[in-house]
């Protein structure tokens, strides 16, 4: 069964080094940023992300499949958690994103683009497709 998983994470990257001298968000910082959280992500580098990541993270993830979906909401402490126990347990785990967009609109950054990730965990293959959307703010 092949499911897909759209997730969506308001970040507030209040602090964060890549605006820190920034008068505003700019697509280039924004790229910069987003590089940082896939190299953190691929190398499954959860004290990276867990910096990246405000306080303030709200994150929801819709997972639907065989016509049914599932929401579920995390803070932080909920997200990190649950990514370091899934990254614990997985081998072979690969990361991919591609066809981003991103659309600038005064101090926040809407970024959307397709994730494929692949893991094995206690012997099975598990792929994920997903269409990711973060809100960067200022």
């Amino acid at each position: 069964m092949k499911a897909i998983r759209s997730l969506f994470l308001a970040m507030a990257f209040l602090m964060s080094p890549a605006f820190a001298e920034a008068q505003g968000i700019t697509e280039k910082a924004v790229k910069e940023l987003m590089q940082k959280m896939d190299r953190a992500t691929a190398g499954k580098d959860a004290n990276s992300v867990d910096r990246m990541l405000s306080e303030n993270v709200a994150i929801t993830v819709r997972i639907s499949a065989g016509g049914n979906t599932q929401t579920t909401r995390m803070n932080k402490a909920e997200y990190m958690a649950n990514l370091r126990n899934a990254w614990a347990a997985a081998s072979n785990y690969s990361y991919r994103r591609n066809n981003e967009s991103i659309a600038i609109s005064g101090n926040t950054a809407t970024v959307s683009a397709d994730v494929t990730e692949s893991m094995t965990v206690s012997g099975h293959t598990i792929r994920t497709q997903t269409r990711e959307t973060a809100t960067i703010e200022l």
